[in-house]
This record gives structure tokens, C-alpha cells and sequence, in this order.
């Protein structure tokens, strides 16, 4: 009795990208085996290797395709998460993965970002308190030893206050002249957040494509890294970056602070999500009309987390209502 490889499997093959059993065409097989197959529900175009031996399609260091492991995979999947095009090459639709790590590594990376955000927060917070030091000019180093025990008093304690919630602090343009509006400052992970939603409206798309959800919350989550990085550094630099600059030039905020600095911040994050969604739409799940369905869902995830930071924030909402009294008066 010949076996082929279909019976030598526990489960049968099924097409990575709608999970149609594709285990009918392998059954077929008597003498020889294609290096390919077409799914007949979807049309994706595959290769029998990785669905055959999943651990061919996964370098061992993928955090959630090697669920035997879990700090060291943890480790180098997070570094290597930090360049994109890095990461892109290790992704493949054809792998087996476990969704719960996909979640924990977004987890980690939101971690990451609120713990640094706690750190800045009280920082900025200190300086606020504490603009200038006992001897008259401003130092940093002489602000945090003038602080009081007492301002860490709960409830009054303003620290305890931006470590809870740092984020209105952090990215508030009267207290470092940089960014427009605290909330700008959480778009960019409200955006990441939004992302999978916005596939939503696009049913015809995603009909015609069957592409399961859980592709796109593994891309949501392999973007956060990136993302991490270059929300920490900019956090980083918004709390400590004056006190170096004065230090060297003796100077106030920088020339680069404001328009400059918000300018390239943005493009930076925008730029990252182009990338990284236009070669998920297009290379890993292999939809057509990629770009297309790319600047859709960027579009729509955009105006939705606007809506989101815009309910939240009261700031703007007090905006809001006074340009709509405005052109009611008009």
C-alpha cells in the first residue's frame, strides 16, 4: 500500500491564506507531486513545502512559529522587528503560527512604550514644577534635587498623576512647543490599533481574496516594534533632548522643535505604515491591487483613529465646539 505525504499528516494541508482543505488535490498524487498548487477558493498560489513541513517556512528564531520556546525567540524576534524590511523577509503566509504570541508580542511593544511614557511623563513633569534650579538658570540635574516629597503625595502628587496617565504631558505643546495637540502623540498606536478594523468596509476585497483576520492582526502586531522604537526615541528626546542642547549651546528649544521636528515625526510614522502594509496587502497575504486597498485602509484607519483621539481628548473637543459656535453665529 503506498502512502503519500497527505496520509503521513495528522491534519490535513489547507491553504494558508482562507483555510480551505486542500488535502483533495494531494490525495491525487500516485507517482509524482507538483512543486506548487493553486488553492481552488481563494486562487493563491502556494508551495506543497510549507504546507507539507511547516518548519520549513519559519526560521527557528520566530517568536510565534516556535511555540516550543519563548524568551529567546521572544528576544530575537523583537530586535530583528525593529528594521521592517528585516522582518519581511522571515514572514510568510504559509506558516503555521500561534495568534496568542502574535498578541503578546504586541503586548510587550505597548508595554515598552507606556513604561517609557511613565518615565518621560514624570520628567516633563518635574521640569514643569521645577523650571529652573536653586542657583538661577536652568539645569535639569538641579531641578529633580529641588523636588519636594511632597509632590509625590497621593492624590495631589502631579507625578503620580503623569505617571498614570503621562501622555497629555508628554506631547504638549505648551509645555515643550513641539507637537500640536497632546492627542497627535497617541495617533500613531491608536492608527496601528485601527488598522485591522479598517479591513472591515472592504468586504468585496476581502471576499474575493479570503483572507482570514488573523493575517492581519499578525501584521498589526509585527508593525508595533518599529513602531515602539520610534515612539521611545521620540519620547526620549522630547523630556531630555533641551537639557542637552543646552548644555552644549546654551540656548532654549532648539531651532528643529516645532513644525520641523513634528513634520519629520510624521512622515516617519507614515512612512513606516506605507511600507510595512503595502508589502503585507501585497507580498504576504498577495492581494491584488495592493496598493490600492494600501491607501484605502491607511485612510480609513487614519480618520477613524482622528475620531478616536478626538472623543477622548477634551482640549479638542473644546475646539471643536467653538468652531461650531462660530459658523453657527455666522
Amino acid at each position: 500500500m503506498k502512502r503519500n505525504a497527505a496520509t503521513d499528516r495528522r491534519t490535513p494541508p489547507r491553504c494558508p491564506r482562507c483555510g480551505y482543505d486542500v488535502s483533495g488535490e494531494s490525495d491525487r498524487w500516485t507517482t509524482q507531486c507538483p512543486l506548487t498548487g493553486v488553492c481552488p477558493e481563494c486562487g493563491l498560489t502556494f508551495e506543497w513545502r510549507y504546507l507539507l513541513n511547516p518548519a520549513l517556512a519559519a526560521p527557528a528564531w520566530l517568536f510565534d512559529t516556535n511555540t516550543s520556546r519563548f524568551w529567546g525567540p521572544l528576544a530575537q524576534t523583537l530586535v530583528r522587528s525593529l528594521w521592517p524590511p528585516k522582518i519581511a523577509t522571515a514572514l510568510r503566509i504559509e506558516q503555521e503560527f500561534s495568534l496568542q504570541r502574535s498578541l503578546v508580542l504586541f503586548a510587550v511593544c505597548a508595554l515598552a512604550m507606556h513604561a517609557t511614557a511613565m518615565a518621560c511623563g514624570t520628567v516633563l513633569a518635574v521640569r514643569e514644577e521645577h523650571s529652573w534650579g536653586p542657583s538661577g538658570s536652568y539645569s535639569f540635574v538641579e531641578s529633580v534635587a529641588s523636588v519636594d516629597l511632597d509632590d509625590l503625595r497621593m492624590p495631589q502628587g502631579a507625578l503620580v498623576r503623569h505617571m498614570i496617565w503621562p501622555y497629555s504631558h508628554i506631547f504638549d505643546w505648551d509645555v515643550y512647543y513641539t507637537l500640536p495637540t497632546p492627542a497627535f502623540g497617541m495617533l500613531s498606536g491608536v492608527w496601528l490599533v485601527s488598522m485591522p478594523i479598517a479591513f472591515l468596509p472592504l468586504t468585496t476585497s476581502l471576499r474575493f481574496a479570503r483572507v482570514r483576520p488573523v493575517h492581519i492582526v499578525r501584521l498589526a502586531a509585527y508593525c508595533a516594534p518599529s513602531l515602539a522604537l520610534l515612539m521611545v526615541t521620540t519620547m526620549v528626546y522630547l523630556s531630555i533632548g533641551s537639557d542637552a542642547h543646552y548644555y552644549m549651546f546654551r540656548t532654549w528649544v532648539p531651532w528643529w522643535n516645532g513644525a520641523p521636528f513634528t513634520m519629520v515625526w510624521a512622515g516617519l510614522t507614515a512612512g513606516l505604515f506605507w511600507f510595512w502594509w503595502r508589502w503585507g496587502i501585497g507580498r504576504y497575504m498577495r492581494m491584488r491591487h495592493a496598493g490600492g486597498v494600501t491607501l484605502a485602509v491607511l485612510s480609513m484607519a487614519f480618520l477613524g483613529a482622528m475620531m478616536i483621539i478626538l472623543f477622548t481628548n477634551s482640549d479638542l473637543i473644546d475646539e471643536m465646539a467653538q468652531i461650531v459656535e462660530f459658523f453657527v453665529k455666522w
